[in-house]
């Protein structure tokens, strides 16, 4: 296969729920496809299939995939279906984003003779099927230096098999949009009330997500700001206990978890504040930078690797990680300092004009493709 030949490229992934993952196809798929790429998606669905859809991206179903057991019996059967689906369409490279979607992608990659690209979007704990299976594909996309790192150091994954590739935020429609949302209206649409002072947070609803430090904290600063308002917004495990801590009495009326909820800018258009209470190192903290794209200031964790990315003080507030008092301590702070509101606003947005460039992250991803195919071919791996 040619360097300069298009691919059709499916990615594998467990849903399309809000998230990093589906923040980050929908960034990298519409650059493929205007660059004469294919794409499609091989998931269980979710809420951004339509916009996915609509941006030219063939999108197919697999209820099988909706597992956090990378061993299920059922990804047989759904990398059975992923093979046929990829011979159907003449794909070229399967791409796979969560430990479901590389044992599937793997075993599919073997059937069909297509080699495999993974995307390391944190970091992995090391699991009995990683210890047993290789699942990491031909090569692996980091997203960030230190998510490649302990790709090697804790999972044994030769640096020759590893590229680096930054995530990537569409800033200038993703701030164009938002601007152009009827704020009353998506609050109402939320259930936000209109004149709130709103903290909002947006993320895979589970426990190292640390939403329910920020619930704590919220209601922690309520006396003293009745104003404000905390919303959350995605899916996940953690659902139900998060809505029945929004129940409290010390939060009733002034907290809600939304799940299901519309594109980026309806949502990022209802906050003056973010919060990204995560308590477990992350490697980039997408939903961070899509923030900090639309003007809201950003207060994170002090955790690996959010904190080689922001500063204290400079770009961001960091508060201990799990630590309620600190995270209502930053959140205070910013509500009655408006100058630093403004200061880490603009620094923010600086600071992801810098690294996050659409058109360098899929033109870097295209060249992982490559290599890929080039590698599969020396091997053998390509069924032709």
């Amino acid at each position: 296969m040619s360097r300069t030949h298009p691919t059709h490229v499916l990615h594998l992934t467990t849903h399309l729920e809000i998230g990093g993952i589906t923040s980050y196809l929908g960034v990298l798929a519409p650059r493929l496809i205007a660059s004469g790429h294919a794409v499609s998606v091989l998931s269980s669905g979710g809420v951004a299939e339509a916009a996915l859809s609509a941006r030219g991206v063939r999108c197919v179903r697999d209820r099988r995939l909706r597992t956090k057991n990378e061993l299920h019996p059922l990804l047989l059967a759904a990398a059975w279906r992923a093979a046929h689906l990829a011979g159907e369409l003449k794909v070229d490279v399967l791409h796979a984003h969560t430990r479901v979607a590389q044992m599937v992608a793997a075993l599919a990659g073997r059937l069909a003779g297509i080699p495999v690209v993974t995307t390391a979007h944190g970091f992995f704990r090391r699991r009995l099927s990683r210890r047993l299976i290789d699942l990491w594909g031909e090569r692996v996309i980091a997203i960030s230096p230190m998510v490649a790192r302990e790709l090697e150091a804790a999972h044994g994954v030769s640096s020759a098999r590893v590229r680096t590739v930054a995530n990537a935020v569409e800033i200038d429609e993703l701030a164009a949009r938002t601007s152009a949302m009827d704020r009353p209206a998506e609050r109402r649409r939320y259930g936000i009330p209109e004149r709130a002072v709103v903290v909002g947070s947006v993320s895979r609803l589970v426990a190292d997500k640390g939403h329910a430090y920020l619930l704590d904290a919220v209601a922690a600063l309520l006396p003293r700001h009745p104003d404000l308002y905390v919303v959350v917004f995605g899916e996940g495990r953690e659902r139900e206990a998060l809505e029945k801590r929004c129940a409290a009495p010390d939060l009733r009326g002034r907290a809600r978890i939304v799940a299901g909820a519309g594109e980026a800018p309806s949502f990022l258009s209802t906050l003056d504040l973010f919060v990204h209470p995560a308590t477990y190192r992350e490697g980039f903290g997408l939903s961070i930078a899509e923030a900090m794209a639309v003007g809201r200031p950003v207060i994170a964790t002090d955790i690996w690797a959010v904190n080689t990315i922001l500063k204290d003080g400079v770009d961001a507030l960091l508060a201990r990680p799990a630590d309620a008092a600190s995270l209502a301590s930053k959140i205070g702070l910013l509500l009655e300092d408006t100058a630093l509101a403004r200061r880490l606003t603009e620094a923010g947005g600086r600071l992801v004009r810098r690294l996050c460039s659409p058109e360098r992250m899929a033109r870097e991803t295209v060249a992982v493709y490559r290599e890929a195919l080039d590698d599969a071919a020396v091997r053998g791996r390509v069924r032709r």
